[in-house]
């Protein structure tokens, strides 16, 4: 299968806080990043095409990464993909470096 990712992607696990529209915020566990998106496990997703404010506890670089997405991808029970809006890129940047993502 040939894969249209233009960004390569690391496997992580990073606690996630996010929210769409003027819902609670909801948790998650990122799975995957990279410099265009993540994958979120969580029980709730939010709707295809819903806009999300994120933030992500990297460990690893002792921060908080911030970051806005559109949701592109649902799994049914299973979570998310987002593709970035904006984001912290030093913060990504760094993150991707740590873990010998060019």
């Amino acid at each position: 299968m040939y894969d249209k990712r233009i960004h390569k992607r690391t496997r992580v696990k990073l606690r996630v806080a996010f929210r769409a529209g003027g819902i609670a915020y909801e948790k998650g566990i990122v799975e995957n990043l990279s410099r265009g998106g993540v994958f979120v496990r969580t029980q709730r997703p939010c709707e295809k095409g819903d806009y999300v404010i994120a933030s992500m506890d990297s460990e690893e670089l002792g921060k908080i990464l911030w970051v806005q997405g559109r949701v592109t991808r649902l799994l049914p029970e299973e979570g998310m993909a987002l593709s970035f809006t904006r984001t912290d890129h030093m913060g990504i940047n760094a993150l991707l470096s740590y873990r010998g993502v060019c």
